[in-house]
């Protein structure tokens, strides 16, 4: 029998790590049986459960997980986010996980820095690619992925919430034993990819905890 979005489980932990960076995460389960987890980053802005609502209500209004083909608006993503200040930006990332009569099916997105990697037998690749203007200038080849690594541009957000931009949104087909990771760069700055592959069994507190910083989801699909 296949999995359902209610069988499906996720850890989630922040911590600053002696920095106020800001770092926010959340999940929450609705009435259905779908999961809305997220992850932020600045230090004016926070996830709260409304704001979940908030959220997932906007992204069932647009039936999202049927379709995969929904851009979710900077000010509906803005609803996810509160203790905003004036002139704030913010990055965050969400995974919204669902069913059909296939079984589990999820849903991500994204704007600014923060990242949705997948672990799959071991392997962590990212599914996102940085709002960031180093990241932009890689796409336009004036500078190579090598370069943008360390690059003082690689956290000047281009796309954020408190600009004028649209979260980009993707719908994916897990496998089982597939695991989704909503991670701030607090923690993809400072664990390599092979580090967080193998850290996740132990929970998105042993990412934060090795880390020293930053906030993490983990979702068990």
């Amino acid at each position: 029998m296949s999995k359902r979005a209610s069988e499906v489980g996720w850890s989630e932990a922040a911590g600053s790590g002696g920095r106020p960076d800001g770092a926010r995460c959340l999940g929450r389960r609705f009435g259905d049986g779908a999961a809305l987890c997220a992850v932020a980053d600045s230090e004016h802005a926070a996830i709260s459960d409304a704001a979940l609502e908030a959220l997932y209500q906007h992204l069932v209004a647009e039936r999202t997980l049927d379709t995969g083909r929904h851009r979710a608006s900077a000010v509906a993503v803005g609803q996810a986010l509160t203790q905003r200040g004036p002139g704030a930006r913010a990055s965050m990332a969400w995974a919204l996980v669902g069913s059909d009569e296939d079984g589990v099916i999820a849903l991500f997105g994204w704007l600014g820095i923060c990242r949705v990697g997948r672990i799959r037998e071991g392997t962590l690749i990212w599914l996102t690619r940085d709002h960031s203007l180093a990241e932009q200038m890689v796409r336009e080849e004036r500078l190579t992925p090598l370069e943008a690594v360390d690059h003082p541009c690689r956290k000047v957000l281009v796309r954020s919430f408190g600009a004028d931009a649209e979260a980009e949104v993707v719908r994916l087909d897990p496998q089982p034993g597939d695991v989704l990771v909503l991670a701030t760069d607090g923690v993809y700055d400072a664990l390599a990819e092979a580090q967080i592959a193998l850290l996740a069994a132990g929970g998105a507190e042993a990412l934060v905890e090795a880390a020293r910083g930053g906030a993490a989801v983990l979702v068990h699909l």
